[in-house]
């Protein structure tokens, strides 16, 4: 179930906002209106064959766009050093359709399923990743949870009761 108004251009410009403290950008898959079968998305080109990875070109830069069926999570990431030009990604051919593979299905059913009592009313949930808090490679990473509210259609921070389970649940066991 989308969240009315939310798009992949809230989520890009939420990322531009946060960055650099933040890098990273996870929500539920079935939160965001383009993953919703039969929806087009325009500038948007496929990485590899798994269907799992994703570029989308804008005029604020390319990001990557991951999907993580496992846990119905879509990732999105600034590409520091675009990975591909506009015309490279164009030179892949036509552009990306609905993300109407099996894995963005999955993703879709399992964050609807995940979410259950988690769910919040009317808006979606985000977190947003950053850095880790320290120089070890098991150190946690510093996030920061958002609600999106489709009223004002803007992000705020969200401190609310599900903080700990957005933790747990909005960052993918294989990210």
């Amino acid at each position: 179930m989308t969240t009315p108004g939310l798009t992949l251009d809230d989520l890009l410009r939420c990322l531009d906002d946060f960055a650099p403290q933040y890098s990273m950008l996870d929500v539920f898959v079935d939160d965001v209106e383009e993953m919703a079968p039969g929806t087009q998305i325009e500038n948007m080109h496929q990485l590899d064959a798994s269907g799992l990875r994703y570029v989308l070109i804008r005029q604020t830069g390319a990001y990557r766009m991951e999907l993580f069926p496992q846990d119905g999570v879509l990732r999105l990431s600034k590409e520091q050093k675009p990975s591909m030009t506009g015309s490279e990604a164009a030179a892949l051919g036509a552009i990306v359709g609905a993300v109407a593979g099996t894995a963005a299905a999955t993703a879709a059913g399992t964050s609807a399923a995940k979410k259950g009592a988690g769910a919040l009313a009317g808006g979606a949930l985000g977190l947003l990743v950053g850095a880790a808090l320290a120089p070890r490679p098991d150190a946690p990473r510093r996030v920061f949870t958002l609600q999106f509210d489709p009223a004002a259609h803007a992000w705020v921070p969200y401190d609310g009761g599900l903080v700990a389970w957005m933790k747990q649940n909005l960052f993918p066991s294989g990210g």
